[in-house]
């Protein structure tokens, strides 16, 4: 099955971001990566209009894999999970730009998961 991505980022006609929101985003290792880049994309694009830019993402971890996610997200944002309710964990990302935004496949290397996922 093709993998569908869809990259956002604002532009002069649209409003920057206050705030970027996403729930149960990680369900495909392949996904990872295009997951990482719009958010990057959308927070480090809002940012060229506001400083205060924050991401918020729910997070339920099934896999090992899912490590890669969290892995890309630190090299340009300061993570902190802001709750957790039983499995379910939201993190809050700031962003610090030391990555430079770029997200490439030799920066990380992917973890296959035991299990076949």
């Amino acid at each position: 099955m093709p993998l569908l991505t869809v990259s956002l980022s604002p532009t002069s006609t649209n409003s920057p971001c206050d705030i970027v929101v996403g729930s149960d985003l990680i369900f495909a290792l392949e996904g990872i990566r295009p997951l990482v880049k719009s958010i990057t994309n959308m927070v480090r694009e809002s940012r060229k209009k506001k400083d205060d830019v924050e991401a918020y993402v729910a997070v339920i971890r099934r896999f090992e894999w899912e490590k890669l996610y969290f892995d890309l997200m630190d090299k340009n944002f300061d993570s902190e999970k802001v709750l957790e309710e039983g499995d379910i964990c939201i993190y809050r990302y700031k962003w610090h730009g030391k990555g430079g935004g770029i997200i490439n496949d030799k920066a990380t290397k992917d973890v296959s998961a035991e299990d076949g996922n």
